[in-house]
């Protein structure tokens, strides 16, 4: 007895929809991280504006602030692997979030990559669901 392969076919596209799968998880820890750094923002904004709740504002800021890089690390090391940047560089972005302002705008700028990696692989990102083919996946480079 023979076994016919004629109609079997390899996906040709499985390392960047491996990459892809990879990006959207860094997506969805990145709204976390934003989430995070800005409820210590608010909370810093609370702490000047009632001086009598200072302590206590303070240390929530903190716990959120920590809760903010540690999620934006995660997520940044999920999305540079998925785009093969090196250890080096992701260590560079992820101290970047220690910087106070600039951490609420280096997620944004890492999801758009991430985005666009997503958009290579022929995908369709949303926050609640799986990634969805968008139609035929493309052909690798060679």
């Amino acid at each position: 007895m023979q076994i016919d392969f004629k109609d079997v076919s390899f996906n040709r596209n499985g390392r960047l929809e491996s990459a892809a799968r990879e990006a959207a998880l860094g997506i969805r820890w990145m709204g976390a991280c934003i989430l995070f750094n800005l409820a210590a923002f608010a909370c810093t904004i609370a702490a000047i504006v009632y001086p009598a709740h200072e302590s206590l504002l303070g240390w929530v800021g903190f716990a959120l602030a920590v809760g903010g890089f540690c999620t934006g690390a995660y997520a940044i090391y999920a999305v540079m692997d998925a785009l093969g940047w090196s250890g080096a560089v992701s260590v560079v972005v992820i101290l970047i979030l220690l910087v106070p302002y600039v951490k609420l705008l280096v997620p944004l700028i890492v999801s758009a990559l991430a985005a666009q990696l997503i958009d290579r692989a022929g995908m369709v990102f949303s926050l609640t669901g799986p990634l969805r083919r968008r139609g035929p996946p493309p052909l690798p480079k060679t």
